[in-house]
Formats: structure tokens, C-alpha cells, sequence
């Protein structure tokens, strides 16, 4: 009897640090807004925000995380079984990822919640209306990073039809959110999005293929 093994890439810790996060960005944005003397200067914001954490620590572990494992999985690892089976994998290149994608779900949650715990003063302070919509802004960006990243990591570790049907489901939702949002923000990035989207997929397809009929 084969026991399914869980992804290693964890979905539930990044919604946890996420949610967390948020909390802590939420009453730290309440009582920096709530402080009289302090002004809305972004980098004290920052400091805060980003200590020990940075967007650059998850854009460099995320990356390289993948990197490392899309190689051995083109190379040592070719199926979802050997990636699983892997202690370079499971032991080196998995906690990289993890802990690229653990930084930028708190980054995304914790500019998330400043945002929100700064919303109460934004009515009346220009500068501050303009911090709140550069942290939503930034969170989204981080999302839009984070979410592919953690999809393509995850679809190298699906052993069953099941899984493998969920990462297609996800990546074309991934690109639909993102199809609709270029198409409010401009049309012309929306084709332009279209077009880069259908030549991509028929070089994965083909990439895809090939790499199937080597296995096969």
C-alpha cells in the first residue's frame, strides 16, 4: 500500500504567516497613526516593516529556491517520485524555498495589515493616503510574485492526477486574475499580456513534451 506523501512546498504555513502578519502590521499601523508627534515618513514605516525581513531576501531565496529545483528536476530528478525521494532535495533546496516563500507571505501580510491600520487617517492626511496606497500596492505586487512561485514549486512534487489537475487550475486562474486586472488598467497591456501567455505556453507544451518523450 502506497501512503500519499504530503507537497513539501506548505500552503497552510504561508496562509498562517500570512494572517499573522497582517494582525501585527494592523496594530502597528493603529498605533503609528495614533501617534500625534510622529510623521508619516515611509521609511520609519519601512524599518519597521522590513526588519529582519526584506523583499529583496524573498525575491533572492524565492529564485533561487526554484532555480535549484527546476535543474535537478530537469536533470537527476525527473519525476515527482525521485523529487520527493531527493535528500538534496528535501534537505537543501526545499527549506530555501520554504523560507523564500515563508519571507514573502510575511512581507505581503505585514505591508497588508499597515495598510489597513493606517486607513482611519488617511481620510484627512494626503500623506498618508499616499502610504496606504503604495502598501496595498506593494502587497499586491509581492502576491503576484508569491502566488506563481509557490505553484510552480509545488507542481514539481504532484504525484497523483488529482495534484497535477490542481496546479493547471491554479496557474490559469493565476493568469486570468491578472488578464482581467491589465485589461482595467490598459488594454494594450492586456494583448500584450495575451500574447506573451500563448507563445509561453506553447514553449512549455513543447518543452513538456519533449521531456516526456525522453522518460517515456
Amino acid at each position: 500500500m502506497n501512503i500519499p506523501r504530503a507537497n513539501p512546498i506548505s500552503v497552510r504555513s504561508l496562509w498562517e504567516n500570512s494572517w499573522v502578519f497582517a494582525l501585527y502590521g494592523l496594530c502597528l499601523g493603529l498605533v503609528i497613526g495614533g501617534m500625534e508627534t510622529l510623521n508619516f515618513d515611509l521609511a520609519k514605516v519601512e524599518t519597521l516593516m522590513t526588519e529582519p525581513l526584506s523583499f529583496y531576501s524573498f525575491s533572492i531565496l524565492s529564485l533561487a529556491g526554484l532555480l535549484g529545483l527546476g535543474v535537478i528536476n530537469v536533470t537527476t530528478a525527473k519525476s515527482a517520485e525521485a523529487m520527493h525521494s531527493s535528500g538534496w532535495v528535501t534537505k537543501f533546496w526545499v527549506p530555501i524555498s520554504n523560507a523564500g516563500l515563508s519571507t514573502g507571505a510575511i512581507v505581503m501580510g505585514m505591508m497588508f495589515g499597515l495598510a489597513i491600520g493606517l486607513l482611519p487617517w488617511a481620510g484627512t492626511d494626503v500623506e498618508v493616503q499616499k502610504l496606504v496606497k503604495l502598501l496595498f500596492a506593494m502587497s499586491a505586487f509581492v502576491l503576484a510574485l508569491l502566488y506563481p512561485l509557490t505553484w510552480m514549486k509545488r507542481s514539481l512534487f504532484d504525484l497523483t492526477k488529482k495534484e497535477e489537475k490542481t496546479s493547471v487550475v491554479a496557474g490559469i486562474l493565476y493568469c486570468l486574475a491578472l488578464a482581467v486586472a491589465f485589461w482595467f488598467i490598459d488594454q494594450q497591456v492586456f494583448w500584450r499580456f495575451l500574447l506573451t501567455v500563448a507563445v509561453a505556453s506553447l514553449v512549455v507544451g513543447f518543452i513538456i513534451m519533449k521531456l516526456n518523450k525522453k522518460r517515456g
